[in-house]
């Protein structure tokens, strides 16, 4: 393994996820006052918001390094669009067409005919906002109806791809601040 190779960033990865696991269960089980992080410090940041941040610095880093690696701009774009969009597809694909209609509590004729089960794919695939909502999906849960609320996070992470090319394209990544 090379001495690049060789950090604590996917160890450090794997534990904010399953902070973000741990941390979810409790507002989905209708009790967010027994979440450890939160409880700890005094209900100022939650164990998801702790390790969403985390998650965010290491990207911030490793998307900069991608940046500087990639050659080019669009070998920079076209590594983003494929590391994002093919898990993006299936994902939003399974949800809304396949795992939906199936646990929805509406009938399958009215799934298909809301809106809500079209816009939770495409509004979410435009990274501009994202519907967390399909019809009769979870409709009994503390948060009714929201399916995969963690991709809420894409359009931020889409604007820190976009940040980082333009700083990159007028060279302000190679630049140390004092």
């Amino acid at each position: 393994m090379s001495d690049e190779k060789a950090n604590n960033f996917d160890a450090l990865r794997l534990i904010a996820a399953l902070t973000v696991l741990a941390s979810h269960a409790f507002p989905l089980s209708g009790d967010n006052r027994a979440e450890p992080i939160l409880w700890l410090s005094g209900g100022q940041v939650s164990g998801g918001a702790l390790a969403v941040t985390i998650f965010f610095v290491i990207s911030g880093y490793l998307i900069t390094r991608s940046f500087e690696r990639g050659g080019s701009p669009a070998t920079y774009v076209t590594n983003r669009a494929l590391r994002l969009l093919p898990a993006l597809v299936v994902a939003l694909v399974l949800l809304s067409f396949v795992i939906g209609p199936v646990i929805s509590s509406v009938s399958l004729s009215a799934y298909f005919r809301a809106s809500g089960t079209y816009r939770f794919t495409y509004q979410t695939m435009s990274f501009i906002d994202f519907c967390p909502f399909l019809p009769g999906v979870f409709a009994h849960n503390p948060f009714r109806n929201v399916v995969d609320g963690s991709l809420w996070t894409l359009h931020f992470e889409v604007g820190c791809y976009v940040l980082v090319a333009v700083l990159g394209l007028f060279r302000l990544l190679d630049r140390y601040v004092s």
